[in-house]
């Protein structure tokens, strides 16, 4: 399975709830400024926070409103595809909510 197929297939089943969404696309929104931001203000170190300033909002989003008795409510343990598949993703989803392409996409 290439990552396209993850992403439109069990990524997109997932991620059908607006607020799953929205709290995904926070999450990376966040993070993608908390980085910056650490380092110009000269605590770089605090930038291996990234994963968990990315993640945490999709969690809650998840273990609040769009549950999945498959693979649980705390998704940071899954295996059943790569990672870095998740995080990439994310940021796919947070490109095609901020450029308009994922309305029509989702149910």
């Amino acid at each position: 399975m290439s990552f396209w197929q993850f992403y439109e297939g069990p990524f997109t089943r997932e991620h059908q709830h607006p607020f799953t969404v929205a709290t995904h696309v926070f999450g990376t929104v966040l993070a993608l400024a908390f980085v910056p931001v650490m380092v110009a203000w000269g605590v770089w170190f605090c930038v291996v926070l990234f994963p968990v300033v990315h993640g945490l909002p999709g969690i809650l989003g998840h273990r609040l409103v769009e549950r999945n008795a498959a693979v649980g409510d705390l998704r940071v343990t899954r295996t059943d595809y790569p990672i870095l598949w998740f995080i990439l993703a994310n940021h796919v989803l947070t490109f095609e909510l901020l450029t308009g392409r994922l309305r029509g996409r989702r149910g």
